[in-house]
């Protein structure tokens, strides 16, 4: 045999079928040029990506094995995480991903217990009859005029740090002299 090899020449109806092929196939995504793989998806089961192909199965702890002595027919009875005499959790209900990074009793903030606060001072006097009409209309009098209260004071603190600001702003312009006060 010859050391040098020799090819024969490709017909130009092959060379032409192959760049089609190659031209399909890069303008075609992951999951086009495998369909054999499926779909991608987030599985319920093992809480991870991966395509419709792999199925994931559960598995459920046995509990133990029920025998009827007359038949001999036995029953696995598997181990649930909600016991059928007790309510369900909300996350046995709706997956603990639903609630996770919340607090169960969420930090109340400071203007809300400012609020509660004012309200209660404003209600000393008043005698606490909750079925009561009269209760129920002073209680939203008392709660405007504490969520205007407070308003009002974060205004005068946010006028206070405004002044400040430009006071400050003008000295590093060098258009006031340290120290004096607007």
């Amino acid at each position: 045999m010859d050391s040098e090899q020799t090819f024969k020449p490709v017909s130009s109806e092959v060379l032409k079928l192959i760049g089609k092929v190659i031209e399909n196939v890069q303008h075609k995504s992951y999951a086009q040029r495998h369909p054999e793989l499926g779909k991608m998806m987030n599985c319920q089961v093992c809480g991870r990506r991966h395509f419709s192909s792999q199925v994931c199965k559960q598995r459920f702890a046995v509990r133990h094995i029920e025998e009827d002595v007359e038949t001999g027919e036995r029953t696995v009875v598997y181990a649930t995480a909600i016991p059928a005499d007790k309510k369900p959790t909300r996350n046995q209900v709706l997956g603990a991903k639903m609630f996770k990074g919340r607090r169960i009793k969420p930090h109340v903030s400071r203007t809300k217990l400012m609020m509660i606060e004012k309200v209660r001072k404003l209600l000393e006097n008043v005698e606490i009859n909750l079925d009561s009409k009269e209760f129920q209309d002073q209680l939203k009098l008392a709660r405007k005029m504490a969520e205007r209260e407070i308003r009002h004071q974060d205004h005068i603190k946010a006028d206070r740090l405004r002044r400040q600001q430009d006071l400050s702003r003008r000295i590093n312009r060098g258009l006031v002299i340290p120290g004096t006060q607007i």
